[in-house]
């Protein structure tokens, strides 16, 4: 996961363009979203979901995405 100063950013292949990702934290469901044209999942660090993934990625929890 790549951090900027206002995302999170997930890459993934370029092979999963526009299918759907799940992303979970500890096996927990958290969200669902679409890969971007880019290969990229993004998420606003100030959304509820963002502070989620923000608190799993600082406290080295594991981040799964499952497709």
């Amino acid at each position: 996961a790549a951090e900027s100063k206002k995302f999170i950013t997930f890459t993934v292949p370029r092979s999963l363009i526009k299918k759907s990702a799940e992303i979970l934290v500890e096996d927990t469901f958290l969200f669902s979203a679409i890969v971007s044209n880019q290969g990229k999942i993004q998420i606003h660090k100030k959304s509820q979901i963002g502070r989620t993934l923000l608190e799993a990625l600082n406290t080295n929890k594991k981040i799964e995405i499952k497709i």
